[in-house]
Formats: structure tokens, C-alpha cells, sequence
């Protein structure tokens, strides 16, 4: 649901794609390479993050409305590091989120809601029969 969009939308800048579900929330972990992003992206931290770098990015996922879900980040780390909000936030827009911190994925349209728990993703929905 995630690992799809997030590589086509960063157009090869992310890798070794990890995911990691609990009560509520998804983590996803993967290597970026800055220099595959858009030329001025990561900003000021561009010297910090010379090469490919593991990037963490967690929060919840829900269901913002039929034929599509929304990931909306609480937390970012690079190297184990947390980044600012203020930061992270303008980054977010190159893997195809939108900078008040989300990432809208779409969903089939018979899903009408998601529960994540650490054991899985559980999908709510109608049946036509």
C-alpha cells in the first residue's frame, strides 16, 4: 500500500524499503540518496547527508475518504537522528507528499476503512454480490 507509491514517487531515490506496523502506525524505513532528488531538496542539510542514508519515517494511516488513504507523519530520523518537523516537512513534497507532514496512497474502491495492528493491515470494505 505504501512501498508502491513511495518508490514510484521519489522516482529511484529510495531503497531497501522496510515496513513495520503497531497499533496505529506504520514505520518505514529505507536508504535515500539525496543526490537522486530534485537539486535543492534536501536544503541545508544536503552537507550532512552526503550519501545514501537511512531514513525512518512513522505515523499513523488511515482513510481519508473512498479510493484513497493518508499516511501522516509524526516523526522523521536520518542515521537515527530526529530531523524538525520544519525540515522533514519540506522534504516530504519530492517523495510525493505535501508538506503539512502527509502522503495520500490509493486505495481500491470497495475499501471503506483500515485498521493497522502489528500483526497486519486489515482492509473494511463492501461486497457487491
Amino acid at each position: 500500500m505504501l512501498a508502491g507509491p513511495l518508490r514510484e514517487r521519489a522516482g529511484g531515490a529510495i531503497d531497501s524499503l522496510q515496513i513495520e506496523l503497531s497499533d496505529g502506525e506504520v514505520e518505514v524505513r529505507g536508504r535515500v540518496d539525496p543526490s537522486a532528488l530534485p537539486r535543492g531538496t534536501v536544503g541545508p542539510i544536503a552537507e550532512w547527508i552526503p550519501g545514501r542514508e537511512m531514513v525512518t519515517a512513522r505515523g499513523p494511516l488511515s482513510l481519508r475518504r473512498v479510493g484513497l488513504g493518508e499516511w501522516r507523519l509524526t516523526d522523521v530520523k536520518v542515521r537515527g537522528l530526529p530531523l524538525p518537523r520544519a525540515v522533514w516537512s519540506r522534504l516530504l513534497p519530492a517523495a510525493g507528499g505535501s508538506s503539512d507532514g502527509t502522503l495520500t496512497v490509493p486505495l481500491e474502491p470497495w475499501i471503506t476503512g483500515i485498521r493497522v495492528t502489528p500483526e497486519g493491515v486489515i482492509l473494511y470494505g463492501t461486497v457487491k454480490g
